[in-house]
């Protein structure tokens, strides 16, 4: 899991951690217009290899459409390429704009404890 970040931070660090089960991405910071293509060119590979790819939003605490945009060119890359997106752990309104936008129709969408 992943402390909360500093919300002042508008650019979104992203910390990835391999493991025999798939690539886990934390995102931290704010997911928006004015980072969205450059946070998934960072993610692009881990998202074409494959296998299964889960994103941590604990950290994330701004998403907007582009941000939700991003996160379904990745869903749809990673199951052209045979793998999957999980987006993890979610919290208030990130966890909004996922539901509104039906996100959990291109990737699982898991709360873990």
């Amino acid at each position: 899991m992943v402390e909360p970040p500093d919300s002042s931070d508008p650019n979104p660090r992203i910390q990835i951690v391999h493991s025999e089960r798939g690539d886990r991405v934390a995102l931290i910071g704010q997911l928006d217009l004015a980072n969205a293509r450059e946070t998934e060119s960072a993610l692009i590979d881990a998202a074409s290899d494959g296998g299964p790819l889960t994103l941590d939003l604990l950290g994330l605490t701004y998403l907007d459409s582009q941000g939700v945009a991003m996160l379904l060119r990745l869903a749809e890359r990673a199951r052209l390429n045979g793998g999957s997106l999980t987006l993890a752990n979610p919290r208030g309104m990130v966890l909004r704009v996922l539901q509104l936008t039906h996100m959990g129709e291109a990737a699982a969408i898991i709360v873990e404890s």
